[in-house]
């Protein structure tokens, strides 16, 4: 939880604009109309003030919505350096992890669909709660691929989920 103090100095210190999802520092500071923050190896744009790093997509919660995100912020096309408003949404852990990208190493190119060696199959599965709901063996690739869309739908996944990471 922040105190209301940092909260107030943040809202004081820092312009967002949230179309683009851009951060510069207010009149009145050391590097005002210059852009705040900088960006992570991994794309996330972190903003240093008074020696306190915060992560800009929950500042930008905070200074278009006037309060912390209550959960975690998602960023919703999976691009962690689209800190538009529009992009973000304040969502728990479940629903966050119901929109990753697809893992760098599957070897289906499909979320949730794998070749089983055993039964000469393809395997489709979902993840609920953080534990795997297996949703059957299939002959085919594309009927496997079918069940496992139709069970994204029925469990809530986002449209985005599965998509290629970015690179």
């Amino acid at each position: 939880m922040r105190t209301t103090a940092k909260t107030d100095d943040l809202k004081q210190a820092l312009r967002y604009d949230p179309a683009t999802g851009i951060f510069r520092w207010a009149p009145g500071t050391r590097r005002a109309g210059q852009q705040a923050g900088h960006q992570t190896k991994r794309g996330h744009w972190t903003i240093n003030r008074k020696a306190v790093l915060y992560q800009a997509h929950q500042v930008a919660w905070l200074l278009y919505y006037g309060d912390w995100p209550t959960h975690g912020i998602d960023h919703i096309d999976g691009d962690p350096s689209n800190n538009r408003i529009a992009n973000l949404r304040d969502v728990g852990q479940p629903e966050n992890t119901k929109n990753r990208s697809l893992n760098r190493n599957s070897s289906s190119g499909v979320a949730g669909v794998s070749w089983c060696k055993e039964s000469q199959k393809w395997r489709a599965y979902v993840h609920l709660n953080g534990k795997p709901l297996r949703l059957g063996f299939f002959a085919s690739f594309n009927e496997a691929v079918q069940t496992r869309k139709a069970a994204e739908r029925q469990y809530g996944y986002h449209p985005n989920h599965g998509r290629k990471p970015q690179p």
